[in-house]
């Protein structure tokens, strides 16, 4: 008897703790909302105790201590949302310019992947700071475009490395290509997946500008890099002609 008395005891105090647990990770300034599946992987649940946490989860639900929003959890406090397009500056981080109030700061860490001309999803975790409202990314509803620009920097097996201006050097892109390609050729690829199994964007070449030692290619190249007008619209040429 006294056994069973000691092993319920254990079964009342597990989950508290776990509860606490969720609820210092959920109000963390880190934390961005996550899935059942996510947050099991996440707090490194065993899958033979998912029954429990999903039931401490609905528990803590059911008290308001934290929010369902359709499959993600997410902390009730500070749960300011807004939507708008993101404008990623050189140095890495990034403001969201937003409909209605002042753009929204989000410092580098907290870009989730988002890159610039996206429409995002932010929360904002500090209303007041030096640069404004601070926010993170917590998710990405529309990319700005499907294709990037980039320089090869070296062969893996059957695939290739290369560079995106616009990702930056801590962000390297695998690149398919069914022609051979060299080191310091600049090429356009259509992204395939933002992120694969690897945590990297998978594009495929669709295009060889040509090569970095090549200074003929430099204005074509910044042209597709960073999306620049290659020419006259039909309506500037039209105006044009109007005056001879």
């Amino acid at each position: 008897m006294r056994s069973r008395r000691k092993k319920s005891g254990r079964s009342i105090k597990k989950p508290l703790n776990l509860s606490k647990t969720v609820l210092e990770y959920v109000r963390g300034k880190r934390y961005t909302p996550s899935t059942l599946s996510e947050l099991s992987q996440q707090l490194n649940i065993p899958s033979a105790h998912t029954h429990i946490f999903k039931q401490t989860l609905d528990d803590l639900v059911e008290k308001g201590e934290i929010v369902l929003n359709q499959t993600k959890y997410r902390s009730p406090i500070s749960n300011q949302l807004k939507t708008g397009t993101i404008n990623v500056l050189p140095k890495g981080f990034g403001f969201v310019r937003v409909d209605k109030g002042a753009d929204v700061f989000i410092p580098r860490p907290h870009l989730k992947g988002a890159v610039d001309g996206d429409t995002v999803e932010v929360e904002i975790l500090a209303e007041a700071s030096p640069k404004g409202p601070e926010g993170k990314v917590v998710a990405i509803l529309k990319r700005s475009r499907t294709h990037l620009a980039g320089t090869i920097l070296r062969k893996i097996k059957k695939h290739y490395i290369a560079y995106a201006p616009l990702l930056g050097v801590e962000k390297p892109v695998q690149v398919h290509s069914k022609l051979e390609l060299e080191e310091g050729d600049r090429v356009i690829c259509q992204v395939k997946t933002w992120k694969n199994k690897e945590g990297l964007v998978d594009a495929e070449v669709t295009r060889n500008i040509g090569n970095i030692s090549d200074p003929s290619i430099d204005i074509q190249a910044a042209v597709e890099e960073f999306e620049l007008p290659d020419g006259f619209t039909q309506e500037a040429i039209d105006e044009a002609k109007q005056y001879g």
